[in-house]
């Protein structure tokens, strides 16, 4: 389950996230985070393969990963891994980035329900 991420170091830089090269200084210990040697390391897209596992990717219209959450989707599908999306896109809601913590938005609330769907579906009991 993967809520609103940074998913490609690549091209997070366009996103206008507030303070991006503060987290990735914290994340990496590099202040040019786009100098650390292992930097590769921290996009997910690059190391989705057909192994990984089913995934359930959810970001809000408002949140300056939308378009990261974008690529993850893209990657995943075309290494056939078993994808369910909540996209909050084109909604006009204005959810911005974790959204859903705020379950005071019934967008929180769907999001949560799907979540345990999700769950529900994907594992074992």
């Amino acid at each position: 389950m993967l809520f609103c991420g940074l998913y490609d170091t690549r091209t997070v830089g366009s996103t206008g996230f507030p303070a991006l090269r503060t987290y990735l200084w914290a994340y990496t210990g590099v202040r040019d985070w786009t100098s650390y040697p292992a930097i590769d390391q921290l996009s997910t897209v690059l190391h989705v393969t057909p192994d990984y596992p089913a995934t359930f990717l959810s970001v809000g219209d408002a949140d300056p990963f939308a378009a990261q959450a974008a690529e993850l989707a893209r990657a995943l599908k075309q290494r056939g891994v078993p994808l369910t999306t909540l996209f909050w896109t084109g909604t006009g809601d204005h959810l911005n980035h974790e959204y859903q913590f705020n379950f005071d938005l019934p967008q929180a609330r769907t999001a949560f329900a799907r979540t345990l769907a999700f769950l529900a579906a994907t594992t074992k009991s």
